[in-house]
């Protein structure tokens, strides 16, 4: 689980769409994947395009980690939830079961940006975002369909987590897709809907 340089890019650019968020919480503690020497400058020089001037001191945490990648680039304050508490996470719970109580409708936004598909009951984890999720909450999931076959349980499209959370659909929830192509967003109430979109457009 990490953010390498198109990932980090991207949640950069959707920073806007998370102005109201308040309160968030990971999917395993997400660290900064950027081995190769020049991603560091290139991500520097991506976030100037966007208005953002900052440095690889600021940015880059001795530990690895990214919360201060995402406070950075205009994020809320951001908690972690893990299956162990050995990267530091502050929730500890194994998505494949209901989550407790005291995590319900608790959080602005949720980022999944790799744990999912390693969470055996796939439609539970899903399930327990619904749940985790405030009223009017948003849920950012980059997981990987990739063909590397062999990691994690699953390859998601974009269309699993709106199957999965029927809830959403049920209560007359829409679902705004973005296009990491042409930055734009879209708006639909219907997983088959989603589906097509995100095949066209995304």
């Amino acid at each position: 689980m990490g953010i390498s340089i198109n990932i980090a890019i991207q949640l950069a650019r959707i920073a806007p769409l998370l102005k109201d968020c308040k309160s968030g919480v990971m999917l395993g503690r997400q660290a900064m994947h950027f081995r190769p020497p020049d991603w560091k400058p290139r991500l520097i020089a991506s976030l100037e395009t966007l208005g953002i001037n900052t440095t690889e001191e600021e940015i880059f945490q001795d530990d690895g980690f990214c919360e201060a990648y995402l406070s950075k680039i205009g994020w809320p304050k951001m908690e972690s939830l893990d299956l162990s508490d050995i990267e530091g996470a502050e929730y500890i719970h194994d998505l494949s079961y209901p989550i407790n109580e005291n995590l319900e409708q608790r959080f602005d936004l949720i980022y999944d940006g790799g744990t999912t598909e390693h969470v055996f009951d796939i439609a539970s984890a899903f399930r327990n975002v619904d749940a985790m999720l405030k009223d009017g909450g948003i849920f950012v999931s980059c997981v990987g369909a990739d063909e590397w076959f062999g990691h994690g349980f699953y390859q998601i499209g974009p269309d699993i987590p709106c199957l999965c959370m029927q809830s959403f659909v049920d209560a007359g929830h829409k679902f705004t897709l973005y296009s990491t192509e042409s930055c734009e967003t879209y708006q639909t109430a219907s997983p088959l809907q989603t589906r097509a979109i995100s095949t066209k457009q995304i």
